[in-house]
């Protein structure tokens, strides 16, 4: 047996001892103990250390003088989001991450939340060996579903084709402004400046001197935060997903109240 195909046995191996038929779900079908995730994550985890990956010019550090001159003058949730946040554990789970750091910022009762955690609440087993293993990662539409099923808190998906810079940056605002809501993007990299593909991430600020919005990168091992232009991260959200056809975009997060409010009151 080769190198490769004796590593892909021992996952798949591994993987079945650890599947928990017994543990089913409210909504019927089988469930994934918190050991079976927490394995599957540590054979496809990151073992890397820090890279220095390509950024644009137009991107700014945030831990630069001009990205600190920046979150000085912004609108901004950095605080909070900095004390809730959780980095990608895994390749491809840069969407679980963003989405754990959201539910964490948004909804007290859910600050201990791990990538494990919201895996083991995945609509199917498919899907989670479709994140792990075939690193494909979530579309912005699953995403915002699976928040809206699975947690306590409304989730709307906007697609960037159907929007313009300005309707985003009032979304973005509203968002930064109300208490328990908060805005992840999901965006290619290489379109607007940054050395990444499909990649989901979380605003955390806006500055209006310079139209460019904050970004905790989920992937910490290659990115620090950084501002973007508003009209670069169109760019990247403008872009196609090819599973789904559509274009990628951003997904609003309410919790609390505030998701009351989007219930009963719009977006």
């Amino acid at each position: 047996m080769t190198g490769p195909l004796r590593v892909k046995t021992i996952v798949l191996i591994a993987f079945s001892l650890f599947f928990v038929p017994s543990a089913a779900p409210a909504d019927g079908g089988k469930k994934l103990s918190g050991v079976a995730v927490k394995a599957m994550a540590g054979f496809v985890g990151l073992s890397v250390a820090p890279i220095s990956a390509e950024m644009s010019p137009e991107l700014i550090p945030a831990d630069t003088e001009e990205g600190r001159a920046r979150l000085a003058r912004s609108v901004n949730r950095y605080s909070l989001l900095k004390a809730h946040f959780q980095p990608q554990k895994t390749l491809s789970t840069c969407s679980i991450a963003s989405s754990c750091t959201a539910l964490r910022a948004v909804d007290p009762d859910l600050r201990g939340l791990t990538e494990s955690e919201f895996l083991r609440t995945a609509p199917s087993l498919e899907k989670v060996r479709s994140i792990l293993f075939s690193k494909r990662g979530v579309s912005l539409d699953e995403m915002s579903e699976w928040l809206a099923k699975k947690f306590p808190v409304v989730a709307y998906a906007r697609h960037a084709a159907g929007i313009d810079a300005n309707e985003f940056t009032e979304d973005v605002l509203q968002a930064l402004e109300t208490e328990d809501t908060l805005v992840e993007v999901n965006f290619y990299g290489r379109d607007m400046g940054l050395g990444t593909g499909g990649h989901f991430s979380v605003v955390g600020g806006y500055d209006p001197v310079t139209g460019s919005v904050l970004i905790l990168d989920v992937a910490k091992h290659k990115f620090p935060d950084y501002w973007v232009p508003v009209k670069n991260l169109m760019n990247g959200m403008s872009s196609t997903d090819p599973t789904t056809g559509l274009s990628r975009g951003y997904v609003k997060v309410y919790g609390g109240r505030a998701a009351c409010g989007a219930l009963f009151g719009g977006r």
